[in-house]
């Protein structure tokens, strides 16, 4: 088995030793994220980050408000894998939120939006396409950063 597939069976088994509420926060946000790339345009370059990130931000609550419910400060050591169990769905919801959100930027920067096909209603109308490409035609670097 290669390097990849050595790594897919890491993630694939950390993902399982995680809580059910993270396992359902990363499927969330990562069926998002897949739908915002399958319907990419204009609407999702605008709203897809600050939703995703959203989302990130929204479990990461939930997660910490799980271990903090769970919490007895009068039994602690008893007390602290629930604590944990609650932080892990914030940091890996954060994390998955994240990364679906810069995906749309990345692809953004490095592609731009989708041509649309030439037809009567958009003749002669400036997309928000069109003035990327000319705003950063002189100026595009590698992935246009």
């Amino acid at each position: 088995m290669g390097a990849i597939g050595e790594h897919a069976d890491n993630l694939w088994t950390v993902f399982l030793t995680l809580p059910v509420i993270t396992q359902s926060a990363i499927i969330i946000l990562l069926v998002f994220g897949i739908t915002a790339h399958v319907a990419y345009g204009e609407r999702v370059v605008h709203d897809g980050p600050s939703i995703l990130t959203t989302g990130g931000i929204f479990f990461t609550f939930l997660g910490i408000a799980q271990g903090l419910y769970g919490f007895d400060p009068t039994k602690a050591d008893a007390s602290i894998p629930i604590l944990l169990s609650g932080l892990k769905t914030a940091f890996f919801a954060s994390v998955v939120g994240v990364f679906a959100a810069l995906t749309i930027k990345l692809r953004y920067a490095c592609f731009g939006l989708p041509t649309r096909r030439h037809d009567e209603k958009t003749e002669g109308a400036i997309t928000l396409g069109d003035e990327h490409k000319r705003i950063f035609s002189e100026r595009s670097v590698g992935c246009g950063l």
